[in-house]
């Protein structure tokens, strides 16, 4: 069986630093539905059975802990487009070539959308407008690519 991690902290580039995600309650409640990862290697593919789990402290210095075990998964391609333009930010989300609602795709990820945004445009700042590829990883086989 495969493993799903999910973060338990927010990584030292984000602006919420060291505070909790609060992904693994939003996952055991049903409330974060997918993950987003690069997958540049075609490593989860979908109908694969996964086990999702959050490390306990420090990543890869502390154990393990199972959320869930055997999670079947369905994996779709995922373009993320941000730009920002006098303060005014836009996400564009496209999940296996249909453009669909950013706002719920963003909710169901467990992130607000100042929090996903420094995710995965930590550098939006510098650069305003930046695009993501990569896999969306659902976990309850929503469909993303039919509006």
């Amino acid at each position: 069986m495969k493993v799903l991690m999910l973060a338990k902290r927010f990584p030292k580039f984000h602006r919420s630093s060291g505070f909790e995600t609060g992904f693994a309650e939003k996952f055991l409640s049903g409330e974060k539905c997918h993950t987003c990862r690069l997958n540049e290697r075609g490593y989860f593919k979908t109908g694969d059975v996964v086990s999702v789990r959050q490390w306990s402290g420090v990543p890869y210095r502390s154990r393990q802990v199972v959320l869930r075990d055997g999670v079947g998964i369905t994996v779709y391609p995922v373009e993320i487009m941000h730009s920002c333009c006098e303060g005014q930010h836009s996400v564009t989300v496209r999940v296996g070539g249909a453009i669909v609602d950013a706002v719920r795709f963003i909710y169901n990820d467990g992130l607000s959308l100042e929090d996903f945004i420094d995710w995965f445009f930590p550098h939006w700042r510098i650069t305003p407008v930046r695009y993501w590829r990569g896999s969306v990883i659902s976990f309850n086989g929503r469909r993303y690519d039919i509006a």
